[in-house]
C-alpha cells in the first residue's frame, strides 16, 4: 500500500495520532494528546456540540465553529472523473472531504448486479451484462462509497457561503447532492470505526469509478498579479476547467515587490502557432504593462502584431533598411567593456587564452583610447573609426574590424534600435539566418543594450528570441545567454525562448540542457512524442 501511495508520501499514523484524529473530529479543534490507556475518554472531550436543523456547532471555551455536511446521494452522470474534488481542492476555504469506501466480496457483487438485472430497461441490460462479466472474471469489483464535504466556518452567514459553493461544484459535475439534515447526526457518528451501518449514503460503485473520483490531482493556478502589475498576462483554463492565472513569474513573494519573474521556453514544430500564441501574450503585455518588449523574430511571424501596435519592425536585410551601431551606446565602464568583448568575439579573441592576451589587451585599449579621446561626443563613433585606431601592430584584426564595418549594417554612427520611439521592438532575423556569428552579434548587442536601458530607465522588459537554437550553438553564445538568464531577473526583465523540437536542445550536451532548462520557470510544451528527451534534459513531466 505505501508503494502505491508514494507520491503522496504517506506515513504511518502512532496510536496517539490516530487517537487525536478523532479527538479532534470530536472537539473541532486541532488536538495533542498522550493517551496512557490507549483509548479516547470523556476527559478527552473538551468542546460542547449543539446539532441544528442543518448545521452543528462546536463551542471551545466560547469559540464557535459552525460545521455542515454536504453529502452526495446519486451520482447521476455518466462517466465519474475527479473534476469535482479538484474542483473543490482549488476553493480559497478549508473544508474536510470524507470518503467511505466498503468492500463488497464477490458473491454480494454478483447477487446486486443479477438483482438489478432483472429490473433493468432494454437501454442499460447490455451494460450491466457486461459488468457481471468483468466482476465475474475478477477483472472488476464493486464496492460501496460516500462521499461527503464537511464544510466549517466562523459564523452562519459564511457557511451558507461555502455551502452554496460546494453544493453547486458537485451539482455541475452531475452529483446529486444534498445538504444533510435529518440524516446529519448519523453521518456524524458514521465516521468513528465499525459505525459504517449507520451511513445511509453509502452507494454501489465499481473500483474504476471510485478510483477516477478520488485521484485529488490540484491544479496549478498561477498567480492572480506579478511584479509588472495587479493582474495576470492571461487567464488560461486548466484541463478541470478551473482557472490558470498565466504569469512569466518563477514565485510570488509577500508583495508585488517581493515577485521574482521567471523565463520561459517554448517548444513546438513549424506551423504548430508559436507565433500566433507569442503574439496573443506580446499583445496582453502591451496593453496592461508599461515595459519594453524587444523580440528576434522569424519569417515574418510578428509583422502583422506589430504593425498593429505601431512598434518598430526592422527586417535584418543588406539593403540599408537595418543598422546598428554599438558604439552609440553611453559612455561607462560597463558599456566600454562590453564592446571590448563584442569586438573580440567578432576576431575570435579569447581573453583567457594566454595566446591572445596580447591582441586582447590591444582591444582593451584602442577602446579606452577612442572614447576617452571622443568624450562625450555623442555618434561620432562606429567600427571604422575604431579599425582605423587599432593601428599596423594588429594589421590581420584591423583589417576584419574594416571589412565589417563597410558592411551596410554597421557602417552608420545612429542606430535604429531606438527602444524609446516604441514599446515593442521587432527584428527579422532571416536574412542572417547563415551566419550564425552575425546573428550572434547582433544579439549581443541588442541583449546588452536591453539590459543597460533596463537599468538605467528602472523599466521592466520582455526579450523573445525565435528559433533560439541558432544562437545558442555557439559556446560563447551559450554562456551569455545562460547568463542573461542569470542577470534579468535582477532588474525585472524575462527571457521566452522558442525552439521547434527538444533535441535542439540536447544537441548542447545534456549538462548544458539541464542548466538551461534549470534557470527556466515555465515551459510549454505543443503536442509532441519526445516524453523521454524532455524527462532526460530536465523537464519535469507528469505520468499523466
Amino acid at each position: 500500500m505505501s508503494s502505491i501511495l508514494t507520491d503522496f508520501e504517506p506515513k504511518f499514523l502512532s496510536s496517539d495520532d490516530l487517537l487525536n484524529l478523532y479527538a479532534e473530529y470530536c472537539n473541532g479543534h486541532y488536538c495533542d494528546f498522550k493517551y496512557k490507556q490507549g483509548r479516547l475518554s470523556d476527559g478527552n472531550i473538551q468542546s460542547h456540540l449543539y446539532f441544528k436543523k442543518d448545521h452543528f456547532i462546536h463551542d471551545f471555551n466560547g469559540i464557535e465553529t459552525f460545521k455542515r455536511f454536504i453529502a452526495v446521494k446519486a451520482y447521476d452522470v455518466d462517466n465519474i472523473t475527479s473534476l469535482a474534488l479538484s474542483n473543490l481542492l482549488c476553493e480559497k476555504f478549508n473544508l474536510d472531504i470524507l470518503l467511505t469506501i466498503e468492500s463488497m466480496d464477490k458473491e454480494r457483487a454478483l447477487f446486486f448486479i443479477r438483482e438489478r438485472k432483472k429490473r433493468s430497461k432494454d437501454i442499460s441490460y447490455q451494460n450491466i451484462e457486461d459488468l457481471e462479466q468483468m466482476v465475474s472474471t475478477d477483472r472488476a469489483q464493486i464496492q460501496k462509497v460516500s462521499l461527503s464535504i464537511m464544510v466549517f466556518a466562523n459564523s452562519k452567514k459564511e457557511l451558507d457561503k461555502k455551502s452554496i459553493i460546494v453544493y453547486n461544484t458537485l451539482k455541475k459535475e452531475g452529483f446529486s447532492a444534498v445538504l444533510e439534515s435529518i440524516n446529519m447526526r448519523p453521518i456524524f457518528f458514521s465516521f468513528f470505526p465499525e459505525r459504517n451501518f449507520l451511513n445511509s449514503r453509502l452507494r454501489p460503485q465499481t473500483s474504476q469509478n471510485i478510483a477516477s473520483l478520488i485521484m485529488f490531482e490540484k491544479y496549478q493556478e498561477g498567480f492572480k498579479e506579478n511584479s509588472w502589475g495587479d493582474c495576470p498576462v492571461s487567464v488560461f483554463k486548466n484541463q478541470n476547467g478551473s482557472a490558470h492565472f498565466f504569469n512569466f513569474q518563477a514565485k510570488q513573494g509577500r508583495d508585488r515587490n517581493d515577485n521574482v519573474v521567471g523565463h520561459t521556453m517554448i517548444i513546438g514544430s513549424t506551423g504548430s502557432g508559436k507565433s500566433t500564441f507569442i503574439s496573443f501574450l506580446i499583445a496582453n503585455l502591451l496593453t496592461k504593462y508599461d515595459m519594453s518588449v524587444v523580440a528576434l523574430g522569424r519569417m515574418n511571424g510578428l509583422e502583422i502584431m506589430t504593425d498593429f501596435f505601431e512598434g518598430q519592425y526592422n527586417t535584418a536585410n543588406t539593403d540599408g533598411g537595418f543598422y546598428i551601431n554599438p558604439f552609440s551606446l553611453k559612455d561607462s565602464e560597463e558599456n566600454r567593456q562590453f564592446l571590448a568583448n563584442w569586438i573580440k568575439f567578432m576576431l575570435n579573441i579569447d581573453s583567457d587564452n594566454q595566446q591572445d592576451n596580447k591582441a586582447s589587451q590591444s582591444i582593451d585599449k584602442v577602446i579606452r583610447d577612442t572614447y576617452n579621446y571622443m568624450g562625450d561626443q555623442k555618434n561620432q563613433i562606429n567600427l571604422l573609426e575604431i579599425a582605423k585606431n587599432l593601428g599596423s601592430s594588429e594589421q590581420d584584426f584591423n583589417e576584419i574590424l574594416k571589412s565589417q564595418g563597410e558592411k551596410v549594417y554597421s557602417k552608420k554612427f545612429q542606430d535604429c534600435l531606438d527602444f524609446s520611439k516604441s514599446p515593442l521592438s521587432v527584428i527579422n532575423m532571416d536574412a542572417f539566418a547563415n551566419d550564425k556569428k552575425l546573428m550572434g552579434l547582433i544579439a549581443m548587442y541588442l541583449f546588452h543594450k536591453l539590459f543597460f536601458e533596463a537599468k538605467e530607465h528602472n523599466k521592466p522588459f520582455f526579450l523573445f528570441i525565435d528559433e533560439t537554437k541558432d544562437y545558442i550553438m555557439h559556446p560563447i553564445m551559450f554562456t551569455y545567454i545562460a547568463n542573461a538568464l542569470a542577470q534579468a531577473r535582477k532588474i525585472n526583465g524575462t527571457l521566452c525562448m522558442a525552439f521547434q523540437k527538444i533535441s535542439q536542445v540536447k544537441e548542447l550536451g545534456i549538462d548544458k540542457a539541464k542548466s538551461l532548462i534549470g534557470n527556466l520557470s515555465q515551459v510549454i510544451i505543443y503536442p509532441t512524442k519526445d516524453t523521454d528527451e524532455l524527462i532526460e534534459c530536465g523537464v519535469p513531466l507528469s505520468d499523466s
